[in-house]
């Protein structure tokens, strides 16, 4: 049965480095023989998965995340540093471009090199020729040496070569990139047959469509390690969710310098403790504001902007830092802007965070007419008589700027004033007890000649 399988695989690279700059630096260096500095960089750890007969397997991550150093390993290329690999089949690779080539040689030449590489004779590849020729559609520059060829046909001669021969396991990086429109769906859909074949298709793409369209199985390398390895839509999605992150953390350090100079040194929202800036509605958050003022603030606030307000207040300040905690991000979907504040001053300048569909959670959700937390408060939630108290203990309170946004999908509802249980109730009698206090307020100041919609 033709299987990959890797279990706890790592690989280290050993990276020397020089600290000179002049070429008298290097001779005195070279005389004194002094000790490069080594860096030990892990291209690659942990890595387990497993490939059966007839699977497409697509791998995703940004550069330099271990992608091409996976297939090598697959491909007997390098030697990982530890762990277990299973290879049950003969591997193809088209890695590199021209790797297995001599750019000296024609292309007909490095047909016979590459198929001899591979282990056979000069009679099987005599067989596979025509194929591979026809396949390539380079019938007239077989005899042309391989240095006048452009990448493109480059990769043309690679992957025809690859694929004629009686290989299991076909590893191919992203060199399909090169290659124009045409040819890469030709390919593409030898992978389909290949995998009617019952053979393994292991491949690097950016091209995400791609990906999703071909792969059976997609693996999201992240700095070395497999973030997410399953179904492609959805660690497709993740990668996407990433890169959209980390666009946004770009975005927002450029706001966090301007705010700097008014004592805001950091800003960070954590999933998972890493850094991340975009969430599901109803997902729990954690930001961390890092600070340098004068005179220590006794309420922080994050303010959330889309036609309405949100904000979340926060008194767990310790030294330089506060943190909010949120056990349900109570935003639906889209793009929001948000600012932060401390005792009434807020900062000018927007940052923007990402809300995905998700599942909203029942959380404590708190309504303030004017957002100020020494007024009359609209509380709702099964445990809202214990709001104030959870936020004299540091806890994370959130605020709501209108009444139906606070009491949707709540239970229960709660008015305070001045930190005392003025009412409470079902939800719909706290609000109607909100809405008519509101209108006897209105009247009051306007006059019953006004008339309230």
């Amino acid at each position: 049965m033709v299987r990959v399988k890797l279990k706890n695989v790592s690989k280290l690279f050993e990276m020397e480095h020089e600290s000179v700059s002049t070429l008298k630096e290097k001779f005195v260096a070279t005389l004194e023989r002094k000790r490069k500095r080594k860096e030990k960089i892990w291209a690659l750890k942990d890595i387990t998965f497993e490939a059966k007969g007839g699977e497409c397997i697509g791998v995703i991550g940004e550069n330099a995340s271990g992608k091409t150093t996976l297939l090598k390993i697959i491909g007997k290329m390098l030697e990982p540093t530890r762990g277990k690999i299973i290879i049950d089949g003969k591997v193809a690779t088209l890695l590199t471009l021209g790797i297995g080539f001599n750019t000296e040689l024609t292309a007909r030449e490095n047909v016979y090199l590459y198929g001899s590489i591979m282990g056979f004779t000069k009679s099987e590849i005599d067989s596979k020729y025509n194929d591979i020729v026809e396949f390539s559609e380079l019938g007239d520059f077989m005899d042309v040496k391989l240095k006048s060829f452009s990448d493109g046909m480059k990769v043309r001669l690679g992957f025809a070569t690859a694929i004629s021969i009686d290989a299991n396991i076909l590893l191919v990086d992203e060199v399909l990139a090169v290659g124009d429109g045409a040819f890469q769906m030709k390919c593409l859909n030898k992978f389909e047959e290949l995998k009617r074949q019952g053979k393994i298709i292991i491949f690097v793409s950016h091209g995400l469509e791609t990906i999703r369209k071909y792969s059976d199985k997609v693996i999201f390398i992240h700095k070395g390690k497999i973030k997410e390895f399953g179904e492609p839509d959805k660690v497709v999605e993740s990668y996407e969710t990433y890169l959209k992150s980390k666009e946004l953390k770009a975005y927002n350090s450029g706001i966090l310098e301007k705010i700097r100079n008014q004592g805001i040194m950091d800003v960070k929202f954590l999933k998972n403790d890493e850094e991340f800036w975009v969430f599901n509605s109803g997902e729990p958050f954690k930001t961390i504001v890092k600070f340098k003022l004068k005179k220590r603030p006794s309420t922080f606030f994050l303010s959330f902007v889309d036609g309405r307000e949100i904000r979340f207040y926060s008194k767990n300040i310790k030294d330089n830092l506060v943190e909010f905690d949120v056990n349900s991000l109570p935003l639906e979907e889209g793009r929001y802007r948000f600012f932060v504040g401390y005792d009434g001053i807020k900062m000018l300048n927007y940052f923007e965070l990402i809300v995905k569909r998700g599942e909203a959670k029942k959380d404590t959700r708190i309504f303030s007419e004017d957002l100020s937390l020494d007024k009359e408060v609209y509380a709702f939630d099964k445990d809202c008589e214990k709001i104030f108290e959870n936020f004299e203990k540091r806890k994370t309170l959130v605020v709501f700027s209108n009444i139906e946004d606070a009491a949707r999908d709540s239970e229960n509802g709660t008015i305070f004033n001045n930190k005392k249980i003025l009412f409470k109730g079902k939800t719909e009698e706290v609000v109607d007890k909100y809405k008519e206090k509101f209108c006897k307020e209105i009247i009051k100041k306007y006059g019953n000649e006004l008339e309230l919609k």
